[in-house]
């Protein structure tokens, strides 16, 4: 402090050999001080001139007591002002140390408590990625299985359409199997039909049957409305002393012919023929020249077809043709939100105070002590001013020390506002995660089991398209094994007489009409069952009067049925026919006995038929 230099100062400047004592000095003791200090400003007046010193030196001694109480005064105020100014720092620092430790503390526990939420949330979100990833995986597994429905959907429509097809071109070609007809050729009064001088077409006007129309009652001609094979037979009657002989056409063109003449009494023959026809082909029964025949109300000369219908059965597809629909499921979507912390800061500012520094004039002699108290006034002044900034710097950091306690208050309220929010924020996007984790375990359960109806549906169809493609097969083999008929004729046109022989012979019919399968050798005259089956046989034989006329039919070289006609004149003929149970490999053919003959001609009397009814 500068008082003690002035106080030495001005002990020096004294009088001759006159000290002042300081111990003369009275101090007053002072109390407890506020922060406010309130100064009075000293006025000096200079003393007058006198002629005397004695008169001048106790109105100094005065002034130099008052300030001397100032400045012990100020000093005092100084001493209690710099420790509140230390208690106040001390105040501020702990109060900001404690707010720098309580943002710590925090921090420290919402990082604590944002550490367990957020493993348990990394738990569930592992959980809950897994399932995500699952959720994927499955949506990719039911776009394939959607897309191998899809497929299966397409190839079972596309398979659909082709049996739908097939079924309706076997219903179609079985409707149009459906060709039959039968007629004769009285209306049910008695007549003879020729003789004529010229080949003439036999109208059998009595229809019986005509289904398909294919047979013209009008114009006695029959025409193949499809392409297929077709069994004819025709019977004729007439009376004794006359020949009675008719012939059927192919397109013009003879095929077959049965005849029969004796002297006296009535007379029949029969013959029948199975040939392939064309669509369009025309079939009719011709009255040669000079030929006649009869009929009446028995209806005796008659003329049958029909169409071979190969035991086709119609294809029932067994194929369930409504599709089994798929379960499509839906999976729900999981939406994180993320939520970041706020950090409060806070900014403290110290204040600065600089001393100005004193410098002080020592002047050696008495006249100038009023300029040495006018200094001092000056000081005082000075002294005053600063203490004035310090009592404002003392305030002005009371009112931070306010704000920040205000401030660390308010902070501890939002730092718990804030994680109380964020703990239920919290809290509640783990409930939420957890119901959603739920939600997909459930869709994805539901998914696993539509994945698992639509694989058993797939093997399901799987097995069911086996099955169909088992039956179509089957149905196609059997309808190609069915497809076995023949028939044959003795002569390849020449007139032929056949026998007698001393031992049995094996007659080969040459002629082949028709042959469908191949299971006829028209070299060895030998029918071989290709399939294990029930077949029909026919056989009709024609000769001459005055000799036996006889067949055998033979399975496996082992008599079956036969057919005999003898009389002394004239044509005679007979005809027979069975059906038999044949094993796969079973040889079926016509034998002459021994003396025994047949004859045969273009016209085709003695011919061999034979037909597959159905696979066993």
């Amino acid at each position: 402090m500068r008082a003690v230099s002035l106080l030495v100062l001005l002990g020096c400047s004294l009088l001759e050999g006159q000290s002042v004592s300081v111990n003369d000095i009275t101090r007053s003791h002072y109390g407890g001080r506020e922060n406010q200090i309130q100064a009075e400003n000293p006025t000096t007046e200079p003393p007058a001139t006198t002629s005397t010193q004695q008169s001048c030196q106790p109105d100094i001694h005065s002034v130099l007591r008052e300030v001397s109480v100032m400045l012990a005064e100020l000093k005092v105020e100084q001493r209690h002002t710099t420790t509140a100014v230390n208690n106040m720092e001390s105040r501020l620092r702990a109060s900001e140390s404690q707010m720098e430790e309580l943002k710590k503390k925090v921090e420290v526990q919402s990082q604590t408590q944002e550490g367990k939420k957020v493993s348990e949330c990394v738990s569930e979100l592992s959980e809950c990625v897994w399932c995500v990833n699952l959720k994927t995986s499955f949506k990719i597994t039911e776009n394939q299985v959607e897309s191998l429905k899809r497929e299966n959907q397409e190839e079972l429509k596309d398979l659909k359409t082709s049996f739908s097809k097939e079924v309706e071109n076997l219903k179609r070609e079985n409707q149009e199997r459906k060709v039959v007809f039968s007629a004769s050729l009285s209306g049910g009064e008695a007549g003879h039909t020729g003789p004529y001088s010229a080949e003439i077409t036999l109208v059998y006007k009595q229809v019986f049957t005509n289904i398909g129309n294919a047979y013209n009652p009008a114009t006695g001609i029959f025409t193949a409305p499809v392409r297929g094979v077709y069994q004819f037979r025709f019977s004729i009657n007439g009376g004794g002393s006359k020949s009675v002989t008719v012939v059927l056409h192919k397109n013009g063109h003879h095929v077959v012919g049965t005849h029969a003449h004796q002297p006296q009494g009535s007379v029949s023959s029969s013959n029948g023929v199975s040939l392939l026809l064309e669509v369009g082909d025309v079939v009719c029964l011709k009255l040669p020249a000079n030929a006649w025949v009869y009929d009446d109300w028995f209806h005796h000369s008659t003329f049958s077809g029909s169409v071979f219908r190969m035991r086709a059965v119609s294809l029932l597809v067994l194929l369930g043709c409504s599709l089994l629909e798929g379960q499509s499921v839906s999976v729900n979507d999981i939406t994180l939100s993320h939520y970041g912390g706020r950090e409060n800061e806070t900014q403290t500012e110290n204040p600065d105070t600089e001393p100005s520094d004193t410098t002080s004039t020592q002047q050696g002699c008495q006249p100038d002590i009023h300029s040495v108290l006018r200094e001092v006034s000056v000081m005082l002044a000075e002294l005053k001013v600063e203490q004035r900034h310090t009592t404002a710097a003392v305030n002005n950091m009371e009112s931070r020390l306010r704000a920040s306690e205000s401030q660390m208050e308010e902070l501890k309220k939002k730092n718990e506002e804030e994680f109380n929010n964020l703990k239920s924020s919290f809290d509640k996007q783990v409930e939420n995660l957890k119901s959603s984790v739920e939600n997909l375990k459930s869709s994805v359960e539901i998914l696993k089991s539509s994945v698992e109806n639509l694989q058993n549906q797939n093997e399901d169809l799987k097995t069911s398209f086996t099955i169909t493609e088992t039956q179509v097969e089957s149905l196609n083999r059997e309808n190609q094994e069915r497809k076995v008929v023949f028939s044959a004729s003795l002569s390849g046109g020449e007139e032929c007489h056949t026998g007698p022989y001393s031992t049995d012979v094996t007659l080969v019919y040459k002629h082949v009409f028709t042959n469908i399968g191949n299971a006829y050798n028209p070299a060895t005259g030998v029918f071989t069952a290709p399939v294990r089956g029930v077949y029909q046989f026919k056989f009709h034989i024609f000769g001459w009067g005055g000799r036996v006329v006889g067949v055998a039919l033979q399975k496996n070289g082992h008599h079956v049925a036969g057919a005999y006609a003898h009389q002394n004149q004239h044509a005679v003929n007979s005809s027979n026919g069975v059906s038999l149970l044949l094993e796969v490999g079973d040889a079926v053919f016509i034998k002459l006995p021994a003396n025994f003959w047949i004859y045969d001609n273009k016209s085709y009397h003695s011919t061999f038929s034979g037909q597959m009814l159905f696979s066993v």
